[in-house]
């Protein structure tokens, strides 16, 4: 029997916390004892056969945010303490030795057998980086009203590129077992989700002439492009002589073949409505090519999902309206799913508010949670979890599957650069051996409209096919 003891402070978040960690990510039963005697520690007991085991860690996060709630006071001091986990008695090692100390001191010391003393706030730090706590906070925005990643904590103290939370469980989950307590933790398994955001199902340039010359125009004027001018023209005849078959951005069967050939699960997230022009895509779901496409999807044994339109991350109503859009069609081609799951489009979110939307909409997970601008762990983990409103302060119902990298993001100028290169793989591995290290789920954003030659196919097929 796992029993927790802990202040009075924030406990709806710490009863949420509790819950996550123990009950979703670790599997454990346990029971919580509030108590207003106690201050500043979190004491967790393992009453089991033999001495009883107490860890004590720190509650310095809740402590200070139940009397200055989304304050500057309540974020991370910077520059973080660096635990160094070579210099404690725990055994198991991790990917990295040093590990950021979000919240509390930098030790962990055994005091006797049946008592250890652990100074990160495990909980606290837990809870910070799931909520999206910062967001609150922090008020800065990029030209798409999007929390940048040079904002954020983890971006600042450089652990963007590892899942802390994962790491603060682990830490957890050695501190708590023993033979003695007979624990037994969840098990979690590695995988890969492959996704799509079907933005333009439909090379634009394909539609008339006007477009096409404008095209060829833009490619010689900027980059004197001849090659990708030729490329353009032969595609729009070819379109015009086969059809949809022929045109560039209709990758969605070599898509679906890869993730098959590699026993990946694949999700398509559908635009259902256009709240900002042209932003949203050419196309709508009554289009019987797009239809068919959905059909083909569903028998090949992939998942629909909604790609909420450009401007519906503050807009309940119109979220509400495009979840229905997205299910009614879903309805009369008799597609049947057990959920149905969300990413906002240009990863448009706003912490809380875009949440508890889709939360209303009763749509089962959102996976939007990466930033635009640089790939990572934004949640500080690559496992599914239950989401929280901190305006309201209270669990939600959706559950968020983190995105971990979208490919715009390490390869185009205008976020990592990194271009087709070792360097851009190299990114894109080292976070999926992450997600292996932890058995947690690699999310990868692939547009079907991204293959602009041979090397964007050769570097998504070197990343779906790893393996460790």
């Amino acid at each position: 029997m796992i029993i927790i003891e802990t202040s009075k402070t924030c406990v709806p978040e710490k009863n949420y916390v509790f819950e996550v960690v123990l009950s979703e990510f670790l599997g454990l039963d346990y029971t919580v004892r509030f108590d207003d005697s106690i201050s500043d520690k979190t004491t967790i007991s393992i009453d089991a056969p033999g001495p009883r085991k107490d860890i004590e860690l720190n509650d310095t996060f809740f402590r200070n945010a139940s009397v200055k709630w989304l304050s500057d006071d309540t974020l991370p001091k910077m520059p973080l303490k660096v635990l160094h986990l070579n210099r404690t008695f725990l055994t198991e090692s991790l990917p990295f030795s040093d590990i950021n100390v979000l919240f509390g001191e930098a030790y962990i010391v055994r005091n006797d057998e049946s008592n250890i003393s652990c100074g990160i706030d495990l909980f606290g730090s837990i809870f910070f980086m799931l909520s999206r706590y910062e967001e609150m906070v922090v008020d800065d925005r990029d030209s798409h009203d999007r929390f940048p990643s040079k904002s954020s904590v983890a971006y600042k103290a450089s652990f963007l590129t590892r899942p802390i939370v994962n790491e603060y469980v682990e830490i957890l989950w050695q501190l708590i077992s023993d033979p003695n307590s007979r624990l037994s933790r969840k098990k979690q398994s590695f995988r890969i989700t492959l996704t799509c955001d079907v933005d333009w199902p439909f090379n634009p340039i394909n539609e008339n002439y006007r477009l096409l010359a404008r095209k060829i125009t833009s490619n010689l004027i900027n980059s004197l492009d001849f090659r990708t001018s030729v490329r353009n023209v032969k595609e729009f005849f070819n379109v015009k002589k086969h059809g949809w078959r022929a045109d560039s951005h209709n990758t969605f069967n070599y898509l679906m073949r890869l993730a098959e050939k590699n026993n990946t699960g694949m999700a398509f997230y559908f635009i259902c409505d256009h709240t900002a022009g042209q932003i949203d895509g050419n196309y709508t779901l009554d289009n019987p090519m797009i239809e068919k496409l959905m059909l083909d999807i569903h028998h090949r044994g992939h998942e629909i999902g909604l790609h909420s339109s450009y401007n519906t991350y503050l807009n309940q109503k119109q979220t509400q309206k495009e979840a229905t859009i997205l299910t009614d069609k879903l309805q009369r081609l008799d597609i049947k799913q057990s959920h149905i799951g969300v990413r906002q489009h240009y990863l448009r979110y706003r912490t809380p508010e875009t949440i508890t939307h889709l939360d209303s909409a009763n749509l089962q997970y959102d996976s939007t949670l990466s930033y635009a601008d640089h790939v990572g762990f934004r949640c500080g983990t690559c496992y599914e979890y239950t989401m929280y409103d901190l305006k309201n302060r209270a669990k939600l119902k959706i559950k968020e599957r983190p995105l971990i990298a979208m490919e715009t993001t390490v390869i185009s100028s205008n976020y990592m650069n990194l271009g087709y290169t070792g360097e851009a793989i190299k990114t894109f591995k080292h976070l999926m051996k992450q997600c292996y290290f932890y058995k947690g789920n690699f999310i990868l954003l692939w547009h079907n409209s991204f293959f602009h030659d041979q090397r964007c196919f050769n570097i998504l097929e070197e990343i779906v096919s790893e393996r460790f």
